[in-house]
């Protein structure tokens, strides 16, 4: 026998048993952590309102304007959107390092979720990485606007845990107060496009049961442009947001035995999406992530909340 055919021979069960692992890998959190239609996410949600921004007039730089032909220059093409439930109790406990300020309870529960999937034990991993440190603000669950949450890739953009750059009562000022601060980052840190304006169709979140974070990544801007001719297209950045619902409490048993059964624990319904945003080059093209890379990133993605629950569940 060839001395190469023998190591070929050993070898060659390992991609099966590669793939075999891989798919097994992608549906079990396919399973554990389900897609959430984008009509099932809350009308104020960020993602939902920036997808339909998107699909109706495209997005716009914070400089603000169209391209050729009057048409914004970047559009959403793809969005994950997952999740998960857990007991209230575990986030709350969990949540009891973080600060205690003068927050409504959905505040408080988004900004426990948001710290655990920033401190999970795969976040850590990236973190050491790239050799980033929580300062301490972010250690009591907030963020400034603009504020790495991982060196050169994560940044805060809104939310329960950023506080407003400005204290103006409107919500147009408080938002042209963030559009300076993000301004004044370095390009290649500046959100990848302007935020879309709540319109007066669009409802916000219940504020007695809902809240979230949302942080904005950016891609080098070169990319999208220098490999425009393959037959698929590097995203310009996105975004993240995270979002906590509490759910309605169950319905009590009405059993007539004499040992009463316990009340149904309560519930949170953690919702973790991820926004892609591409450049318009040449023509609407429609070209997004390879079809290799798709499921490699929905996989990561899910492990990555999978990652989140576990912490707020070891408490």
């Amino acid at each position: 026998m060839s001395r190469y055919l023998r190591p070929l021979l050993l070898l060659s069960p390992l991609p099966f048993a590669g793939a075999l692992a891989a798919t097994y890998a992608y549906r079990s959190l396919a399973s554990d952590y389900p897609d959430v239609p984008l009509a099932a996410l809350p009308a104020g949600s960020f993602t939902r309102r920036v997808v339909e921004e998107s699909e109706a007039r495209g997005l716009a730089r914070w400089a603000g304007s169209a391209g050729q032909g009057g048409k914004r220059d970047g559009y959403v093409a793809c969005y994950c959107n997952y999740e998960t439930t857990v007991p209230r109790r575990s986030l709350e406990a969990y949540g009891a390092r973080l600060l205690q300020g003068p927050r409504s309870r959905p505040d408080y529960l988004a900004a426990a979720f948001t710290h655990a999937f920033f401190h999970s034990g795969l976040m850590s991993i990236e973190r050491t990485l790239t050799r980033t440190r929580a300062p301490e603000a972010e250690a009591r669950g907030q963020w400034a606007v603009g504020q790495e949450a991982v060196r050169g890739a994560i940044w805060a953009f809104e939310g329960a845990s950023v506080p407003p750059a400005s204290a103006a009562a409107s919500l147009e000022e408080q938002q042209q107060a963030a559009a300076a601060v993000l301004n004044q980052l370095p390009a290649w840190e500046q959100p990848p496009n302007a935020p879309p304006p709540p319109t007066p169709a669009a409802s916000a979140l219940d504020p007695a049961r809902q809240a979230t974070n949302v942080f904005y990544w950016r891609a080098p801007p070169s990319m999208s442009s220098a490999l425009s001719h393959l037959p698929w297209r590097v995203m310009r950045g996105g975004w993240h947001e995270l979002l906590i619902d509490e759910l309605p409490a169950p319905a009590t048993s009405t059993s007539t035995t004499d040992s009463p059964e316990p009340e149904p624990e309560p519930m949170v319904r953690l919702v973790w999406t991820c926004v892609h945003v591409y450049d318009r080059v040449d023509k609407d093209d429609g070209k997004t992530l390879s079809a290799l890379v798709r499921p490699l990133h929905e996989t990561f993605s899910r492990a990555l909340l999978g990652s989140a629950k576990r912490l707020i569940e070891r408490g």
